[in-house]
């Protein structure tokens, strides 16, 4: 006989009571308030159902009943539905108020012969009708976002069914907590309940470990548990290791919120543009089974270590470089000195992986970490499509982002045409290997210049046409000499998308023109050690300054940061104009110059001068006038 069972006295399995009759099972044995009911086991048919099974249930609801009829809720609860893979939210009728048997009986007929998912089972929970005067939703973290520490609550005054089922638009409250404290985020509305409501489910997502959804309801003396069940998108999300290929597109893109990303290596695959071998690692915190995955992944020829990049939560920084350090002396060139300056932090990928996951479950649910093959290219380069054609810079070994080696400078017309052609000794650079960043020092006078052909700068423009057009974005590649046909292969690494950035043209880079404006201000010479005392100096009120440095280092990105367009300017010796920290220049409108070698005595420390960069008829030295 298909059993009637007490949800207040049973532990409900999910795959004989349904998802919902199980949720509430939950509840009840943690210690929430839920209304008197019973869970009907699950069929597929009312042919299970006799008069025997029908006696029994109007004794069991008989604590329900009323001189008009039972006061109750009849709900479904289907084998598929309030579960972690799936929600089933919005598929079933919930029928309430006041009813008579032959009602009830219908509402159950309703139910089970409504499944709409074949092979599924339909169980019913039936309790205790609650006249709310608040009712609602809440979300125990982001079920957009996967934050642990943010809370959604949607509700409404009196019955919840409507706003439930989606008839209804609701009263919506965003809600952070911090050290148990509840901070309304969004929105002006609140009810009695809703401290008591935040501190006790996120209570309870704690000790369940993973995130709910929960439905419930206030009659003014008491708060009622109506539902939970786990937040499906989060849930449902499987952890794994996906290699980033055409075929693998579409699944990622339907596990993570990473569309930018997913966007642009679909624009580079599509073009047939070449790229190191990419994997995304995504972790899902709900998830507490053991994740087995084959950590030694294929290796390309070129292989020379990974980097491991946080991807999402976006505000979390990672990334880490790792590699076998038995193989780096025979990997480094042989034409220079070298020394190392930074070593792996993780013995291996997997220690690196799992620390991620410890370090992004503090704050969400689902981490996503980009796992990329490092490579030992020739020369690493930017290009960016700019007014009068395409922006070009080329340097040995890695890092060519960072600007902290020198570049050669391109520029080719829309017609392929060189407008600007500047080369310059490069006899240091840096080399990404085994995960170690090694500091070379070239041995050869005849190595010391790159020297690369014009054609083969005018291939790279076109390879990479496909991508500029697209969007405005500058691009970093490397570019392989293949043996023994001595050909260069160029390949994409990254981009980066310009948004406020200001104009880039073939007058004001090749004047010298970093990033537009003019200031006067007192001449700072800034070595790397000192930028942490002038960042706290800047704190402070202070007189504008021009600041004096080798190349626009992305060390000094923290000085650069506490700087804006009227009290700061910066003059470099040398440098790359695509790096990093001339794009953030750019998008400060902070003035900023290339003038070449100098002496510290020529612009003496303390005194004022003026930095021009706004006209395109002087360069380098023109452009500073100390008075």
């Amino acid at each position: 006989m298909i059993k009637i069972v007490d949800i207040t006295e049973e532990e409900l399995l999910p795959e004989i009571f349904g998802g919902k009759a199980a949720g509430l099972s939950i509840l009840k044995k943690q210690g929430f308030l839920v209304p008197d009911g019973v869970a009907i086991e699950a069929v597929d048919s009312m042919a299970y159902f006799d008069q025997l099974f029908q006696n029994n249930l109007k004794m069991q609801l008989k604590r329900f009943e009323t001189e008009e009829g039972y006061e109750v809720a009849v709900r479904s609860s289907c084998t598929m539905e309030d579960i972690k893979c799936v929600s089933g939210a919005g598929k079933y009728k919930t029928f309430l108020g006041q009813m008579s048997f032959s009602e009830i009986w219908k509402a159950i007929e309703e139910l089970i012969c409504g499944l709409v998912v074949p092979g599924t089972k339909m169980g019913i929970v039936i309790q205790r009708f609650i006249q709310a005067q608040n009712s609602g939703v809440i979300f125990t973290s982001d079920p957009f976002t996967y934050e642990k520490n943010k809370m959604l609550v949607s509700f409404s005054h009196g019955l919840g069914d409507k706003l439930v089922s989606g008839k209804l638009a609701g009263r919506d409250v965003t809600i952070r907590m911090k050290d148990q404290e509840v901070m309304i985020l969004e929105g002006t509305e609140s009810f009695p309940e809703l401290k008591k409501l935040c501190m006790d489910t996120k209570q309870l997502e704690c000790r369940l470990g993973y995130p709910l959804d929960i439905e419930w309801a206030a009659d003014g003396e008491r708060l009622y548990y109506l539902q939970c069940r786990p937040i499906s998108t989060i849930t449902s999300i499987p952890s794994g290791m996906l290699h980033v290929d055409m075929g693998n597109m579409e699944k990622i893109s339907e596990r993570i919120n990473i569309q930018d990303r997913i966007d642009i290596w679909k624009q580079v695959l599509e073009s047939s543009i070449e790229m190191p071998d990419t994997y995304i690692y995504i972790y899902n915190d709900s998830n507490h089974e053991s994740v087995e995955m084959e950590w030694e992944l294929a290796k390309s020829a070129h292989y020379k270590g990974y980097s491991a990049v946080v991807l999402y939560p976006n505000d979390i920084v990672g990334c880490h470089y790792l590699g076998d350090k038995t193989k780096v002396r025979g990997s480094i060139s042989k034409c220079c000195r070298y020394g190392i300056r930074a070593f792996p932090q993780y013995g291996s990928l997997k220690e690196c992986i799992r620390n991620y996951d410890t370090l992004l479950g503090k704050h969400s649910w689902i981490g996503v970490t980009m796992i990329q093959e490092t490579v030992k290219p020739l020369y690493t380069g930017q290009i960016r499509k700019i007014q009068d054609g395409y922006l070009m810079e080329i340097t040995y070994g890695n890092f060519v982002t960072k600007g902290i080696v020198p570049v050669n400078r391109y520029m080719i017309g829309l017609a392929d045409d060189f407008l600007l052609k500047k080369e310059v000794e490069q006899t240091r650079w840096y080399e990404l290997i085994e995960g170690h960043i090694v500091y070379c020092l070239c041995n050869e006078d005849s190595k010391a210049r790159t020297m690369i052909p014009e054609e083969t700068i005018v291939k790279i423009v076109q390879y990479f046409k496909p991508l500029l057009e697209t969007r405005d974005w500058t691009i970093e590649f490397g570019i392989f000499q293949n043996e023994p046909e001595n050909e260069y292969q160029p390949f994409f690494m990254d981009l980066a998308e310009q948004r406020k950035e200001g104009k880039l043209t073939l007058s004001r880079v090749s004047s010298g023109i970093i990033s537009e404006g003019k200031i006067k201000g007192k001449i700072i010479h800034i070595e790397k050690e000192d930028i942490s005392l002038l960042c706290e100096n800047l704190d402070n009120e202070y007189e504008p300054m021009v600041f004096f440095a080798q190349r626009p280092d992305i060390a000094l990105l923290p000085l650069v940061e506490r700087c804006s367009s009227k009290d700061a300017a910066f003059v470099f010796c040398e440098g790359s104009v695509l790096c990093h920290l001339a794009t953030v220049l750019r998008e400060k409108r902070i003035p900023a110059i290339q003038i070449g070698y100098y002496h510290k005595g020529e612009y003496a420390e303390g005194k004022e001068c003026v930095v021009n960069a706004q006209s395109e008829y002087i360069t380098g030295r023109e452009r500073i006038s100390v008075t």
